[in-house]
């Protein structure tokens, strides 16, 4: 994403805050512009019954405070990084060209 003309700069790894200050799941990388947030979700780590029940969580937590959440497998990252920067490319031009906002906070910002 760092080779991107397009993206403002991602936050890695951020500390996100709900309005009412309450922290939210710490998403892989973070566009806070338009309230995008990015994930790279391994079987490994997410296929069992509960681990896939904490990635629901997580990924519902983010969106019910307007953030979009995009998962990616780390197969794709190292064998298709192109089609991924594409789709992080295009989900931030449309939700920049709607206006888009989440109502999520950085801490410390």
């Amino acid at each position: 994403m760092k080779r991107s003309r397009l993206l403002p700069p991602v936050r890695w790894n951020p500390r996100l805050l709900a309005p009412d200050g309450s922290r939210l799941p710490t998403p892989d990388a973070w566009i806070d512009e338009v309230g995008l947030a990015i994930e790279v979700d391994s079987r490994e780590f997410h296929l069992s019954p509960a681990d896939w029940e904490r990635t629901l969580d997580r990924h519902n937590r983010l969106a019910r405070h307007g953030a979009q959440v995009l998962h990616f497998p780390p197969s794709q990252i190292r064998l298709a990084p192109a089609r991924l920067l594409h789709t992080v490319e295009q989900t931030y031009l449309e939700r920049h060209r709607a206006g888009v906002r989440a109502s999520i906070k950085i801490e410390g910002t």
